[in-house]
């Protein structure tokens, strides 16, 4: 029995709203006897089972290390195999395996000659089953975007940016992979019939990184009853990329604007410029779709002038929404504890005439 773990998250507002589609993409492709173990509200009662399975995140390095080491503490002859972005023995001390890239393919196989090793990335996603979702994946509390039943959904798999805070441009895949558009519909209609699922979050990287895909999909999103909110790039939207996917059900779109500096921008290597994430802003706005702003500060020699220069952006294109986090060495979040970081948020705040 193979008993799959999501580890806490605490640095996530709600951590139960986002099932995690890695796990339900392992369970639902994994020919061997399994069991799913939710611990996102903390490390409670483990079980005792042969082999554990941990997904890994940026931001549950911490706790995932803690699950690991409870389990070994419990059961020092079961197995522990950690996958995920960024997952290194080095990060990981007390698994027996780290696993990188996409195993669902191979996985089942590995088990019976495991060792620590880079499962590449899989060119033809349509040869992946849907991940396999219980009732905790419905969320009800709006968070994705929508007071409607919602869950998270993936189109496309990787990111050919490198951005250079992002976990998964060190540990994933660069080649961009795109579903075909039927495979991703199936999955929405069946959502919708099961769970009664009328709004789902893209929870991709970069959903609109090739146009030709993203008009394609749009155009048969339109036969589905459910809206939808994406993540992408301020450089890869245009007027006919945005007109097709407020037709197509598109209610908020979410950016990675993370500075109104210029010279940050260089720094972290988003490839973006200042004016492109304005103009990507207010073309949304145009097109009748909300603006999220993710926003991050003190990215290693950030000044108080680069602050500024946040404030002003956001001052200039007031997105309808933001998120602020904060860049530490190892991670970066949400630290609800930090003067600094409460006091930048509220001027933000001031700007936007939100709370």
């Amino acid at each position: 029995m193979i008993c799959l773990i999501n580890p806490p998250q605490k640095n996530l507002r709600e951590p139960n709203a986002y099932f995690p589609l890695g796990l339900g993409y392992v369970m639902g492709n994994l020919n061997r006897e399994w069991c799913y173990l939710n611990l996102a509200d903390g490390i409670k009662d483990i079980p005792e089972y042969e082999w554990y399975g941990i997904t890994y995140q940026n931001a549950t390095r911490k706790s995932t290390e803690a699950t690991c080491k409870i389990i070994k503490s419990l059961y020092p002859e079961s197995k522990i195999v950690v996958g995920g972005a960024g997952a290194n023995h080095h990060t990981i001390k007390h698994a027996d395996y780290i696993v990188k890239g996409e195993s669902e393919l191979d996985l089942s196989e590995w088990f019976n000659n495991p060792t620590s090793c880079d499962f590449g990335y899989i060119g033809n996603l349509d040869l992946v089953k849907e991940p396999y979702r219980d009732e905790s994946c419905i969320n009800r509390t709006g968070i994705h975007g929508s007071n409607e039943l919602s869950t998270t959904i993936m189109a496309t798999r990787g990111c050919p940016y490198n951005c250079s805070f992002c976990d998964k441009a060190h540990g994933m895949s660069s080649v961009y992979r795109m579903r075909s558009p039927e495979m991703v519909i199936q999955e929405i209609i069946s959502l919708n019939s099961t769970y009664d699922i009328k709004h789902v979050r893209f929870v991709d990287d970069c959903l609109t990184c090739n146009e030709a895909y993203t008009i394609e999909l749009c155009g048969k999103l339109k036969s589905v009853p459910v809206s939808f909110i994406c993540i992408t790039r301020a450089d890869r939207v245009n007027e006919r990329i945005m007109k097709a996917l407020a037709s197509a059900g598109c209610t908020q779109i979410d950016f990675g604007i993370e500075s109104g500096s210029q010279r940050i921008l260089d720094l972290m290597n988003k490839r973006t410029t200042v004016e492109q994430n304005g103009k990507a802003i207010q073309l949304a706005k145009e097109n009748g779709i909300k603006v999220k702003a993710f926003l991050m500060m003190d990215y290693p020699s950030e000044f108080d002038s680069d602050k500024r220069k946040t404030l002003e952006f956001v001052d200039k294109y007031k997105p309808d929404m933001f998120s602020l986090s904060k860049y530490s060495s190892d991670e970066y979040f949400y630290p609800d504890n930090n003067k600094e970081w409460i006091s930048f948020k509220e001027e933000i705040e001031k700007l936007l005439q939100v709370a």
